[in-house]
């Protein structure tokens, strides 16, 4: 596989970025962009601020692209869309797409820390964060499997569901304690039977080459 250059939509501190810099792609093939600039790097790779989900970047760019825990922040269900078309637009046949979404089934909710948020219709997911007086609206669309398989597929992406491969590697690279790391080493099929709340749906998804 030929690096050639990459980009992460939604930069963040600027560490996934820093990482695949250091990997190979270097300083100017590793791209990021952002609606905010919250980095705590902002060296070894290239940044832009960006508005709405249309990237700045001719078609067939980047043989990789990241969209880790970003789609649920871009708004509505046609932004969503369009945050996946520019992606593929931006994508060179055969290019690969890390694709990862907080399960909107999940118990906790992972950006205001409440149970069964994600569960409710719009109204009543804003009307708990008023409750617990925390927020005045919920801004988050999470995604089902469903959902995210329908939204790729549409597409023209070829995807797996990587969603099962990764707990194992959590046991591997996190610096966690002797009974997660003795769980992630648990093997797949006791996972399947909580597949439908797993915190995280993760996907490794191919553009079809011409």
């Amino acid at each position: 596989f030929c690096m050639r250059a990459m980009l992460e939509v939604g930069s963040g501190s600027g560490f996934i970025a820093q990482y695949f810099s250091r990997m190979g792609y270097g300083e100017s093939g590793t791209h990021t962009v952002d609606v905010v600039d919250e980095r705590q790097i902002k060296e070894e790779f290239q940044f832009e601020l960006v508005k709405g989900t249309k990237l700045p970047y001719a078609d067939e760019t980047f043989d990789f692209i990241i969209s880790n825990h970003v789609i649920e922040h871009v708004g509505s269900y046609e932004d969503q869309v369009s945050h996946i078309s520019e992606i593929y637009r931006c994508l060179e046949p055969g290019g690969v797409l890390y694709f990862a979404v907080p399960n909107r089934w999940g118990i906790i909710e992972p950006h205001y820390r409440l149970p069964y948020l994600s569960w409710l219709p719009e109204s009543w997911s804003s009307a708990y964060v008023r409750f617990v007086g925390r927020y005045s609206y919920y801004d988050c669309r999470l995604l089902s499997r469903r959902d995210a398989e329908n939204l790729l597929s549409k597409q023209g992406f070829s995807f797996n569901d990587a969603t099962l491969d990764a707990i194992k590697l959590v046991g591997v690279i996190e610096d966690c304690n002797w009974l997660i790391k003795l769980l992630t080493r648990l093997p797949k099929g006791f996972w399947l039977t909580f597949s439908f709340i797993m915190p995280t749906l993760i996907y490794v998804c191919h553009k079809p080459s011409n």
